[in-house]
């Protein structure tokens, strides 16, 4: 917690320096969507990874940080899917933007919680006491460090997506 505490009032002050690096984006994204598989699993979630992407598209981004978002989105989806539910983990290429979308089979979040989601020491009911509220805070400060967009938005007819919009 206290190390939490002291990430956030790094990202609110500005303070946090990312180290760069150039990433292959679906060598990286394919790569924890192996690390999940097992996870996945265990909760008997079919867990699928659907790359759009074909072509090697490298970018500039500090893995670290980006593999804290991933795995972030993919835990909470973890989390909240019910059992024999769905996950998937799509990347896609929109208008000199690559997409990472993590959508699941759980409970959809209303639009007023979608907005408050990434505030500091925000939850909803349906994550009451599953989290601090700080992971999507810090997750959406990462993105926006390297210029990118995170939201929310429904998926398939009763899920959540998490949704990360990253310059090429």
């Amino acid at each position: 917690l206290t190390q939490k505490l002291f990430e956030v009032q790094q990202f609110d002050l500005n303070k946090i320096a990312l180290k760069k690096e150039k990433v292959q984006i679906t060598d990286f994204i394919s790569k924890i969507y192996k690390e999940f598989k097992h996870v996945m699993s265990e909760k008997l979630l079919s867990f699928s990874f659907n790359n759009e992407i074909e072509e090697d598209i490298s970018m500039e981004a500090d893995t670290s940080f980006m593999r804290e978002v991933l795995y972030n989105v993919l835990n909470n989806a973890f989390k909240f899917t019910p059992e024999k539910g769905k996950v998937d983990l799509n990347l896609y290429k929109l208008d000199g933007y690559i997409i990472i979308k993590v959508g699941n089979s759980g409970r959809t979040i209303s639009d007023e919680d979608k907005e408050r989601m990434f505030k500091k020491f925000q939850t909803t009911h349906i994550t009451m006491g599953k989290g601090l509220g700080l992971g999507l805070y810090i997750c959406k400060k990462i993105i926006e460090l390297h210029k990118g967009k995170m939201w929310i938005e429904d998926y398939l007819e009763d899920g959540t997506a998490f949704c990360i919009r990253l310059p090429i």
